[in-house]
């Protein structure tokens, strides 16, 4: 397995990690009840906003590996990935977060989709497709619920990818 699939799964697993730890941590925040972006301002903000930027930094190797291959795929992966840093820069306090995590969300299900479509594994075609559209979905029904579901659709999604990769886009 290359360094950059390892980093591709810790930044997939690590914000999710986190999420749970400080979740059972805090007092104040519930996890499907409040927005996920409620722990970027409260007791443990540093740490929640610190992991998603070291997160998308770890994701950037692993970006320029798929890139030897799939080269327009780069500009979706760095700008869901500068979306996702922006997000952890600018908290739920910010006039920048919303347009931010709207912008990451976005660029994530995009991304998803377009890499579905150069995988050579019908399953994880299909399994990609069908993320990017029930993504979209709960992006149309978004809730504190749809929020925690679809962040955790996408760290696992990423860690998969960075855990199949080699079987995912290798004929």
């Amino acid at each position: 397995m290359k360094y950059q699939q390892i980093l591709c799964i810790i930044a997939g697993l690590l914000p999710l990690a986190v999420i749970i730890i400080l979740s059972a941590a805090s007092v104040n925040f519930v996890l499907f009840a409040d927005f996920i972006s409620d722990l970027g301002v409260g007791d443990y903000a540093l740490i929640f906003n610190a992991t998603l930027v070291v997160a998308s930094l770890l994701a950037v190797p692993f970006a320029f590996h798929v890139y030897k291959r799939y080269n327009y795929l780069i500009v979706l992966f760095l700008a869901t990935i500068l979306s996702l840093i922006g997000v952890g820069l600018f908290p739920s306090t910010s006039g920048l977060h919303m347009p931010l995590a709207a912008l990451f969300f976005l660029l994530a299900f995009a991304t998803i989709l377009a890499a579905g479509t150069k995988m050579t594994r019908r399953r994880s075609k299909w399994t990609s497709f069908a993320l990017g559209v029930l993504g979209f979905y709960g992006l149309a029904v978004f809730s504190p619920l749809t929020e925690t579901l679809l962040v955790f659709a996408i760290g696992f999604w990423v860690a998969g990818v960075g855990l199949f990769s080699k079987r995912l886009y290798e004929k």
